[in-house]
């Protein structure tokens, strides 16, 4: 599948540090009989896009970018919020058969 976006990891981040929510506030899923997963997305002093990924004690971090490379524009915000939402549900099934794509927080 060619997609329009990617995840990239991350440092973990503190969004009290001179983080803007982003349009979208947040996203959740639920994928029952696990607990909900949450995407909270802000961008960065420098414009990038950042993502935080969380269910339960697992957390991630990652930056959103183009496909390309580009910087994520305010105008995509739908078409990200698509894209994360079926990262997230594949983010969470992976954590609940233990093998996280990232640290458990």
């Amino acid at each position: 599948m060619n997609e329009a976006f990617r995840l990239v990891d991350t440092a973990a981040f503190d969004a009290r540090g001179g983080y803007v929510r982003w349009v979208v506030p947040g996203l959740d899923v639920d994928f029952p009989p696990h607990p909900q997963a949450s995407a909270d997305l802000w961008t960065d002093a420098a414009g990038r896009l950042k993502v935080r990924f969380s269910c339960v004690k697992f957390v991630c971090h990652f930056q959103v970018i183009g496909a390309n490379g580009a910087a994520i524009l305010q105008s995509q915000r739908e078409a990200v919020s698509a894209f994360l939402r079926v990262k997230l549900v594949l983010w969470m099934v992976e954590a609940f058969q233990a093998k996280p794509i990232c640290d458990v927080g």
